[in-house]
């Protein structure tokens, strides 16, 4: 029987607080458009947008320290993964979908689990990743 192994992590911590002034920002259209698919925009407005986002945001940052890469100098764009929550007024039911060169290292690699946990904590999102073979 092959045993399960750990072929990478990350993790990423934001403030919420950035995340409310960027919100707040007239400019903010051009970043969430840049960073977010229409799905995460829609999805993500719905309810508790400022957390959603922080935590969205920590989940693409968290992916891409798990793969080992930058999405600066780098293939992968914000819009490869999208996390997605699955209930309305839930923060901690969603799931993470890739796309583009994500869902390619993903299928490269032969990564059979994504583990991850989502967790807001006073004025801080953390979202933590295990990709597992």
């Amino acid at each position: 029987m092959k045993e399960n192994k750990i072929i990478g992590c990350g993790i990423d911590i934001e403030n919420i607080k950035r995340f409310e002034r960027i919100l707040g920002n007239q400019d903010y259209e051009s970043f969430m458009r840049d960073v977010f698919t229409e799905r995460e925009i829609r999805i993500n407005s719905a309810f508790r947008a400022k957390e959603r986002f922080t935590l969205g945001f920590c989940a693409k940052e968290a992916l891409f320290k798990s793969f080992g890469i930058s999405w600066v100098n780098s293939p992968i764009t914000w819009k490869d993964v999208e996390l997605i929550f699955t209930a309305d007024k839930m923060l901690n039911q969603n799931r993470v979908i890739l796309h583009g060169f994500a869902l390619k290292y993903f299928l490269k690699e032969k990564i059979k689990q994504i583990l991850f946990e989502s967790i807001i904590e006073e004025n801080y999102a953390r979202f933590s990743v295990i990709l597992v073979r």
